[in-house]
C-alpha cells in the first residue's frame, strides 16, 4: 500500500502546526529554565498538557538550573528512562523514580 502524498496545502498546514508545537515546547522549556515552572509540577499535573507530553525527558531535565548533562544521564539511568523517552511515555514507576531522584 502506497503512502498518500499530501497536497501542497496539507504540507503547508502540517509545517505550520509543527512550527507552533516547537514554539510552545520552547516556551515550556524556557519557563523551566527561568524557574517559573518546575519539573515535578509538570510531571504531577492532573490534566496532562499535550505540549509537555511530547518533550523529551532529557531536554526537559537539561533546562533545570544546576543540572549538568552528565547528571541528567545519571538521573535518567537510575530511573530506568531511555534517552529518547518523551514525558508522555513515562510509566508511573518512572515518574516516581524521577521525582524521587530530583528531590
Amino acid at each position: 500500500m502506497a503512502v498518500p502524498v499530501p497536497t501542497p496545502e496539507q504540507r503547508t498546514a502540517a509545517l505550520a502546526a509543527a512550527k507552533e508545537t516547537r514554539k510552545a515546547q520552547a516556551e515550556v522549556i524556557a519557563s523551566v529554565r527561568s524557574g517559573e515552572q518546575t519539573v515535578p509540577r509538570l510531571l504531577l499535573a492532573t490534566t496532562p498538557d499535550p505540549v509537555v507530553a511530547k518533550i523529551r525527558v532529557a531536554q526537559l531535565l537539561n533546562a533545570v538550573p544546576g543540572l549538568s548533562s552528565a547528571r541528567v544521564v545519571v538521573l535518567m539511568d537510575k530511573a530506568g528512562i531511555g534517552p529518547s523517552r518523551r514525558v508522555g511515555g513515562l510509566s508511573v514507576q518512572q515518574r516516581a523514580a524521577l521525582l524521587d531522584a530530583l528531590s
